[in-house]
């Protein structure tokens, strides 16, 4: 299990609004965009869908009783980044010339930049 500073590093390569393809579980090979961050995991379109019994309320904004289907957060160590065509990214942390940070991945033999990394606040 990832502790700490091992857990942020692995996290910090996933963001809202990345396509991702899930790599193990029973939603293996599906791919979505992730929509948000709930505790641990991430919440993925039309990934780990779960349904929802509700009764019918006699006040309130849920009048109407049935049941709901929602995404449920996953681990993102069950999520790997991928392209439009579903071909998972091995993403790399590297200095770039300004001396920022990026994640960059290899498509054949040339080097792609995915994305840029902000600079983290300073620690104590």
């Amino acid at each position: 299990m990832l502790k700490g500073r091992q857990r942020e590093e692995w996290t910090s390569r996933l963001r809202s609004g990345d396509t991702v393809i899930v790599v193990s579980g029973n939603d293996r090979g599906k791919r979505g965009k992730i929509l948000g961050r709930k505790g641990r995991g991430f919440i993925v379109e039309g990934v780990n869908v779960r349904k929802r019994h509700l009764r019918q309320q006699q006040q309130g904004a849920q009048k109407q009783g049935g049941i709901i289907e929602m995404e449920t957060p996953i681990l993102a160590c069950k999520l790997a980044p991928c392209t439009a065509e579903g071909k998972v990214l091995r993403l790399k942390v590297r200095v770039g010339e300004a001396g920022q940070r990026e994640l960059v991945y290899q498509d054949g033999a040339r080097t792609v930049v995915y994305r840029q990394i902000a600079e983290r606040s300073s620690e104590k």
